[in-house]
């Protein structure tokens, strides 16, 4: 459950949000997930989706993408020019999770006209209008059963491969304004090893604007996975340079918009307080 206290004292940051692990979602909504099993197709093949998806990606969302990123997450893009000129190849993104929309739209900014495709969860399906047609706009669903792994691999493989541009948010959930990096595995991390692309890190950091809170953006790379050493060491490795990486940007932070505490340490510091006042009341 999410338990919220708002902080009265100063303007930042605004609230503090107790959390008890980091598998908890603060998306402010209970989305329902979409089961994904081996009779999902990743891949639309119909003329009428290809026109669709054309038109979404090329058309419709460049505008709104513009409009969200310049005037409400207000972004400034570092890194933007040197990332671009890999992006004919097929690269992986791996970024912080820290907004909703600005997550979504922000790829399509750094990689348009070419396509981006970001990996999503499946709970993304149930918001309204939106949700329908998040895989023609370029989401790729985390399957829930084990028998969709192999075609999520595949469609993973077959963006890459046409030169796109995968874009993943390996702490999984949604965390706004979160000013530190949470854990995430190196099982995401798989993919670039094994299809030996290279990898950019994508750090979404919150400065002070004369309008309010912005986000500088930046793009770090190319970093190269280690393809001598087994999968699953370099994929390890590769996951330490990315946290390296996105724990330096955020250093770089010059305001806390959400504090986060842990649970325990909220129950530790009221029992304490509580013992305080009891000893004192002596």
């Amino acid at each position: 459950m999410i338990n919220e206290k708002k902080d009265k004292k100063s303007k930042y940051p605004k609230r503090t949000v107790v959390y008890r692990d980091f598998s908890e979602d603060f998306d402010g909504g209970n989305l329902k997930e979409k089961k994904i099993d081996k009779s999902y197709k990743y891949e639309r093949k119909s003329i009428f989706s290809k026109i669709f998806a054309l038109a979404l990606y090329r058309v419709i969302l460049p505008p709104i993408a513009f409009i969200y990123t310049k005037f409400f997450s207000r972004d400034r893009y570092i890194g933007k020019k040197n990332f671009r000129k890999y992006t004919k190849s097929g690269v992986f993104v791996y970024g912080n999770h820290t907004q909703a929309a600005a997550d979504a739209f922000t790829p399509n900014m750094l990689t348009f006209p070419r396509y981006c495709h970001v990996v999503i969860s499946s709970k993304n399906f149930s918001l309204p209008v939106l949700g329908p047609i998040l895989p023609l706009a370029g989401g790729i669903p985390l399957p829930t059963e084990l028998s969709a792994v192999r075609n999520f691999t595949s469609a993973i493989k077959a963006r890459c491969e046409r030169g796109n541009t995968v874009v993943i948010y390996p702490e999984a959930h949604l965390w706004p304004y979160c000013p530190f990096v949470r854990p995430f595995s190196s099982g995401s991390f798989d993919y670039p090893v094994k299809l030996g692309k290279p990898v950019f890190v994508m750090t979404r950091v919150y400065k002070k604007r004369m309008m309010g809170i912005g986000s500088d953006v930046y793009i770090d790379g190319p970093i190269y996975p280690d393809t001598d050493i087994p999968v699953r060491e370099a994929a390890w490795a590769l996951a330490e340079r990315v946290r390296s990486v996105m724990e330096g940007r955020l250093a770089l932070s010059d305001v806390r918009v959400i504090e986060y505490v842990k649970a325990e340490e909220c129950d530790t510091s009221s029992a304490g307080a509580s013992a305080e006042a009891a000893s004192d009341g002596e």
